[in-house]
């Protein structure tokens, strides 16, 4: 939930970057279930958000899976170089250009 998330980011806060130490998120994302792309998208704007206002930088978990597999976290085809989920790099890209 948000609450969880922000509780995180304000304990990691606390813990590191309060005190000058640099923390970076290397993997997190949501999976496609069902097309919940909007879900997706709002996730993504919401934890890069949290993340960006206590100081750290978060990166995409994308496993190159997409179109089919269990854990469907890619947002980036690298076989075309294209963007699967353009709306969610967006996002994600967006919190950090305010």
């Amino acid at each position: 939930t948000g609450n969880s998330i922000k509780s995180v980011m304000d304990m990691l806060y606390e813990k590191y970057t309060s005190k000058g130490i640099a923390v970076v998120i290397g993997e997190f994302g949501s999976r496609n279930k069902n097309e919940n792309l909007e879900a997706r998208i709002d996730h993504a704007a919401y934890y890069v958000s949290e993340a960006r206002a206590v100081g750290i930088t978060c990166v995409w978990w994308d496993n190159n899976y997409y179109t089919s597999g269990n854990e469907l976290f890619g947002i980036f085809d690298r076989s075309s170089c294209e963007w699967y989920s353009q709306e969610i790099a967006d996002a994600i890209v967006g919190m950090y250009s305010e």
